[in-house]
């Protein structure tokens, strides 16, 4: 059945107490790493890191890449080409250096493509399936998965289980035989398709074994009463009304708006002012960056988390923007995702 729990509910704890009253082979599915780990965390502290595992049991080699490869750079670069300047790397792409003329640079970049494959070398590195109580993996490990240990699960929890109609994780959950146990968890379970709908109910039953919405969470103060603001950016329909390519709108529109940017920017110091921990959320690396370089020019340097940091890197800022009570700005992307544990 389905657990429907509201953002900040505590699902995560539900989660650990639902494989504590079963106590079988478990496989617990998430969308993220950084969920992923936020479980794995807190399984470790009670059952012990013996009896956890967040890898895909694999009974044959795999191949373990060195770090001398080329990095990958995505199909574009930002920043005109004609610019010798040296480019900075931000994940996929690059910007030029000078902050001045952020959104122009962007822009105005023009697109090339890298035709050079890698010179990959690697090496075949052995290791011995075992046997975890619990495994914790993220929905795109599912294809790794041998057919014989998703045979071997017992119980099956799906996080964020909206995703759970997809085709992917559907087949992996017609292998577990043996699941008899399955739990959905999800602040938002039920899509406006009926057809996702009745594949939802196809994975995972049609019981809703407990419902706690937003308004009960506020109730109970489990969570704050969110306020909604509108920053109205004075964009004119017209400056867009000719371009059909969606990427041109996103790059004009949203990415490469320096109105939108400086409206962003404007409120975000506004409330650093005030004391207050703000988080921009932005889908692009590119737009990150821009924002970056804006608040720098404020005399504000912020926290940076994407999917192109160190992994130690990255989960010290999400844990410093969680934690601290000195006023403070951060930057991410959606590594950080749904779900993810931010107080």
């Amino acid at each position: 059945g389905i657990i429907e729990s509201a953002t900040g509910s505590g699902k995560s704890l539900i989660i650990l107490e639902t494989f504590l009253q079963k106590r079988v082979k478990t496989l617990i599915i998430v969308p993220t790493i950084t969920i992923q780990k936020n479980i794995a965390e807190l399984f470790i502290k009670a059952i012990g890191k013996k009896n956890v595992s967040t890898l895909v049991p694999k009974d044959y080699s795999f191949l373990n890449f060195n770090e001398n490869k080329k990095p990958g750079v995505g199909n574009s670069y930002l920043g005109d080409n004609k610019i010798e300047n040296k480019k900075n790397k931000i994940g996929s792409s690059y910007i030029e250096e000078k902050v001045e003329k952020l959104e122009e640079a962007f822009l105005n970049r023009k697109r090339s493509f890298d035709k050079e494959k890698p010179n990959r070398e690697f090496k075949i590195k052995e290791r011995k399936p075992k046997d975890y109580s619990v495994t914790i993996i993220c929905f795109q490990s599912l294809q790794n998965c041998p057919i014989q240990f998703l045979k071997s699960i017992e119980c099956v929890i799906v996080d964020e289980c909206h995703h759970a109609s997809s085709d992917s994780i559907r087949k992996a959950l017609l292998f577990m035989e043996k699941a008899g146990y399955r739990y959905g968890f999800s602040a938002t379970p039920w899509r406006d398709k009926s057809e996702d709908e009745q594949l939802l109910i196809s994975a995972l039953g049609y019981k809703k074994i407990y419902e706690l919405d937003g308004k009960k969470a506020v109730d109970l103060n489990l969570v704050v009463r969110p306020k909604y603001e509108m920053i109205q950016s004075p964009t004119p329909e017209r400056f867009l009304m000719d371009i059909k390519n969606w990427r041109e709108i996103l790059e004009r529109g949203i990415i490469g708006n320096k109105t939108r940017n400086v409206a962003i920017v404007n409120k975000a110091v506004e409330l650093y002012e005030q004391g207050r921990n703000v988080l921009i959320c932005v889908d692009e690396i590119s737009h990150l960056e821009i924002l970056k370089n804006r608040l720098i020019e404020k005399k504000i340097t912020p926290l940076i988390v994407h999917s192109q940091l160190p992994e130690q890197e990255r989960d010290s800022a999400i844990k410093h923007m969680s934690e601290t009570k000195d006023p403070c700005v951060s930057i991410a992307t959606m590594s950080i995702g749904e779900g993810a544990d931010l107080v």
